[in-house]
């Protein structure tokens, strides 16, 4: 099948130390090469057996293959002509100090530590629940229904072993997009250690495991049957948005390219490569990446996998076993959404002959089960032909009656690093850029605004959904996280008229240093982000949507020197606050 490239450029290494909010996972990283062995999980508590299976089936192949390593060599600037190329190589900013490699390597072991704990800390967990249950005296624990006790229990556990197995098979994966030798088996041994000398203490941090349970929330979100409400909340708008002002047509297909930071788990750019566009996806999370690569290479039937995403809620439940009921992923195979979408016309009888004559009689073998070997890159290697044909690559394929065809492939591939380092360097490469429930990730949210503005070609779009939830706002005074992550010492909260303003203010008034053009502006909601939709409580957002284009041209101001001077800003707030400067 296709594989889907992922590029991993580096940058500061740093240990996405920030807490989730209502399942939005904040944080940032840059990324290095490892390389990783295969493991098994088996963990025994006491009479709670959780056993990482190694059996859980996935038919081999998906999508393909994951890029091991290699980055283009181009850079990142791009000319401003550029709808008939592939969608560009990522900036390649290596992590140069081995303080820094050692950190991405420290980060690394403790993100697969976490996937492979979580059915000891999990099982704990339930242990605890079960302990008070079983303290209840038995004029109390009489009046529960029969099924709340012994079936329960087994329904539970037999949820969070099944969950640990699709965890282990994520991580099992990990070679094909991290080159991380020995992580895997360091992580395993530590394991194994600390079972040893204390059986009952958890290695992984408490936010490392919200972050596990997030990601699996996001399978729901992302990739089932029961988040189609939530994507049909964003998603939909997002694509009709783009089909509204970055309209296909079969003189443009897959040559306008769209680029979607925060890519999650990877549903919306494919979504957006099916609309007909040529797409990257970016994303920072370790936790995301691995089970992004799982589900979008290995996952290639559809509802071939169970998961029990809400295994850890124990309150609002409405019924007895609603956080151990199960969802199926992926609703759709992700290899049937990239097979190729368009083919030359059907050959003649006549070519037929020739070429069946040409094989001296013998039919070519068709692949079973599965469309043509797809190979999607991302930019190219130095020296090689630039595609000038578009987002979509030329390949062999075969028809019913075996006979070789051309057929065109999506151009579709993901990149992994922190938003401003991978892109750090391009300059108007991307026809459209997609942001959703990602703006408020920024600590500084200019600095997104000014990277998006510089990405963008003159006229390119900015589609925008989500709210202003501001992720390194931290949970306390100042001071509260920066032993954790410096971006929580630097987090500025705008309102979405501040940030309006920055966008598209007039010159006279000090806003509009962005300079774009605001085309639709709504606020959408209620909208709900990786819900339980049976729980008795949900956090709902109302989120702002806009349309955005670029104004201008190269020489148009967009970037840092727009901006107002930093110094009479802070004499101002000095001022307000009643502070006198030192």
């Amino acid at each position: 099948m296709g594989s889907i490239k992922q590029e991993y450029p580096g940058g500061a290494a740093r240990r996405q130390k920030a807490a989730t909010s209502h399942g939005r996972e904040g944080g940032g990283r840059g990324s290095i090469e490892f390389t990783l062995a295969s493991y098994l999980l088996v963990y025994t508590h006491r009479d709670i057996v959780m056993t990482g299976r190694d059996d859980y089936q996935t038919v081999s192949g998906g999508c393909g293959e994951i890029l091991r390593g290699g980055l283009g060599k181009n850079g990142g600037h791009c000319e401003q002509n550029v709808t008939h190329r592939p969608v560009p190589p990522p900036t390649s900013t290596s992590l140069a100090t081995p303080e820094e490699m050692h950190k991405e390597q420290q980060h690394l072991l403790e993100v697969v530590t976490a996937f492979l704990e979580y059915s000891k800390f999990a099982g704990i967990e339930l242990e605890r629940r079960w302990v008070h249950l079983g303290r209840l005296p038995e004029h109390f624990a009489s009046l529960l229904p029969p099924q709340s006790l012994a079936p329960a229990l087994r329904e539970h556990r037999k949820a969070i072993v099944d969950n640990q197995a699709f965890l282990n098979a994520v991580v099992r994966g990990i070679h094909e997009i991290v080159p991380a030798e020995g992580i895997l088996d360091q992580a395993q041994k530590q394991l194994a250690r600390q079972a040893t000398l204390a059986p009952r203490q958890i290695l992984t941090s408490p936010a490392n495991m919200t972050k596990i349970y997030a990601t699996l929330h996001s399978c729901m979100r992302e990739w089932s049957e029961e988040g189609a409400g939530e994507r049909a909340a964003c998603f939909d708008v997002i694509l009709d948005a783009l089909a509204e002002f970055l309209p296909v047509d079969d003189s443009n297909r897959g040559r306008q390219r769209v680029l979607v930071p925060g890519a999650g788990l990877g549903r919306l750019p494919l979504e957006v490569v099916g609309r007909g566009y040529a797409c990257q996806g970016n994303e920072f999370s370790y936790f995301m990446l691995l089970t992004s690569n799982f589900l979008l290479n290995h996952g290639e039937s559809a509802k071939s996998l169970r998961l029990f995403p809400f295994a850890e809620q124990s309150c609002n439940l409405v019924r007895l076993g609603d956080n151990v009921r199960p969802v199926l992923v992926p609703d759709v195979s992700p290899a049937e959404m990239l097979r190729e979408r368009d083919v030359e016309e059907e050959p003649t009888e006549e070519e037929r002959s020739a070429n069946v004559k040409a094989r001296g009689g013998r039919k070519r073998e068709a692949p079973r089960g599965r469309g043509p070997e797809m190979k999607l890159e991302v930019g190219w290697e130095e020296g090689e032909d630039q595609d000038e044909g578009g987002g979509y690559e030329e390949q062999e394929c075969h028809d019913a009656a075996h006979v070789p065809r051309k057929c065109l492939t999506p151009d579709f591939s993901m990149t992994a690093g922190e938003f401003l380092e991978v892109y750090g360097e391009q300059r108007g490469c991307w026809d459209a850029l997609v942001t959703c429930f990602f703006l408020d990730t920024a600590p500084v949210v200019f600095e997104y605004m000014e990277t998006i503005h510089r990405l963008l070609r003159p006229g390119g779009i900015w589609i925008n959904f989500g709210p202003l939830l501001y992720h390194w706002k931290g949970g306390g005074p100042m001071g509260v996280g920066e032993e954790e992550d410096e971006r929580f010492r630097r987090s500025v909260e705008l309102s979405w008229e501040e940030i309006r303003h920055a966008m598209t203010g007039q010159e006279g008034e000090g806003g509009g240093a962005f300079r774009f053009d605001m085309k639709k502006e709504e606020f959408r909601g209620p909208v709900t982000y990786a819900a339980d939709p049976t729980s008795m409580m949900r956090t709902v957002y109302d989120c702002v949507f806009f349309v955005a284009a670029k104004k201008g041209g190269e020489g148009e101001r967009g970037d840092a020197e727009g901006l107002a001077p930093q110094a009479p800003v802070q004499d101002n707030v000095k001022s307000a606050l009643n502070i006198k400067s030192r």
